[in-house]
This record gives C-alpha cells, structure tokens and sequence, in this order.
C-alpha cells in the first residue's frame, strides 16, 4: 500500500532499506573478487586490459586500501571472458626465490593455472638451477605454452615492492642483483616475442620505485 500511495522516491527508498537491508560499498575492506559490489574504474580496468591487447606493460600505484587489488580482479575477469589468462604472482611470497627460481615458479603456475601437459615442461624444470641456462629455458617454455594454449597471457606482480631493489627484505633482490636479471629476462621476452600471441605485464604495488630510478648499481 505504502509503494502504491506515495509518489515521494526518498521515502520508497527508505523503506527499502528498512525492510530489506543497505550496504556501504565504500565500506568493504577486502578486495572485491567478484563483479557483485565493484562500480567504478571500469574505464580505467579497459585500459589496462588494452594495453595489454597492445603489448604494452602497465603499472597500477596508490596507498594501501584504495582498491588496487580490486582493480586487478577486475583486470583478470575481463581478460577471462576475452579468452586470455591473467596470473597473479604474490611478490610476498616471491621474493623467497633465487630469480631464476622466480621464473620457474612462474612457468609452472600457468602450466598449472591452464591444465597444460606437463611432461615436455617438467623436462626442463632441472635447467631453471642454472642460471646460465634459466633465461633460454623460460622463453622456450614461455613461447610453448602461448603456442599450446592459444591464449594471450598477462603477468601481474602485486605487492612489487618485495622484489624491488632497496625496498625487498631477501638480500638478493634487496641488492638488486636479482631484480636486474629477473627484469632482463621478462622484458627481453616481451620485446622478442615472435609468437601471435600477446604478452605482458602489469606490476602493482605501494612503492614505486621500481621504476623510478634510472640506474641500479650502476646498472
């Protein structure tokens, strides 16, 4: 009775939310995994995902708590329902690994994340324990399963900061040795892909510094 006598629109809404229940969606603390409560920035997930489309690598900064996460989720399903693959790769927990460890860790991840066959790709698993022979070994793994796949794919380093040279508290990455050889593989990768598929990556986080700088160790 009360919606067909009223023309008022405020006090309709009202007793909506009395009778039903209202949330605050600038109240929720944790990233939005699904498109249920996430609005806005859609313009800004579109960009990043064609950039992506374009090979070009993004980054995406801010304080904690401002949505960055959200973002890549957002990122993630668009790129699903494209028919592309997005992995998330933690720097939280990366930064644990040698850099050609990193690679691996990786590599196995989206073979995983895909349901690839895994046989031609754990032959080659040993040779990631040789430096000399882990950046050979992630571009033939790498161009394989863009190959196998037939999809594009999309690395996104959240929480980069963990692997960043000055900022990491794992010694290797702190001093930059690491991160220098990490990067020289991935960007050699992303520039000489001669597959059709497209590659690249998005790096999020707190601090960047990452990018920067002009130099490393004089690197």
């Amino acid at each position: 009775d009360e919606l067909l006598d009223s023309n008022n629109a405020e006090f309709i809404i009202g007793q909506m939310r009395r009778c039903f229940y209202s949330r605050d969606l600038f109240g929720i603390q944790d990233p939005l995994k699904k498109e249920l409560y996430f609005f806005g920035r859609r313009d800004l997930i579109q960009e990043l995902v064609n950039k992506h489309n374009n090979d070009e690598n993004a980054g995406i900064f801010g304080l904690r708590k401002t949505g960055k996460t959200s973002i890549i989720y957002g990122v993630i399903r668009t790129l699903d329902r494209k028919k592309s693959f997005a992995l998330l790769v933690d720097c939280q927990t990366l930064h644990l690994q040698s850099w050609n460890m990193a690679l691996r860790k990786i590599i196995w991840d989206i073979v995983n994340n895909l349901q690839l066959k895994q046989q031609s790709f754990r032959q080659r698993l040993s040779l990631y324990s040789n430096e000399s022979e882990a950046a050979i070994a992630f571009e033939t793994d790498l161009k394989e399963i863009l190959t196998i796949s037939k999809k594009d794919i999309l690395l996104i380093f959240d929480e980069i900061e963990n692997i960043t040279f000055d900022t990491s508290i794992s010694q290797t990455w702190k001093s930059g040795e690491s991160f220098i050889k990490f990067w020289q593989v991935v960007r050699s990768f992303g520039q000489h892909n001669n597959t059709k598929r497209h590659f690249s990556y998005l790096i999020a986080g707190t601090n960047p510094r990452c990018i920067e700088v002009p130099s490393i160790d004089r690197v």
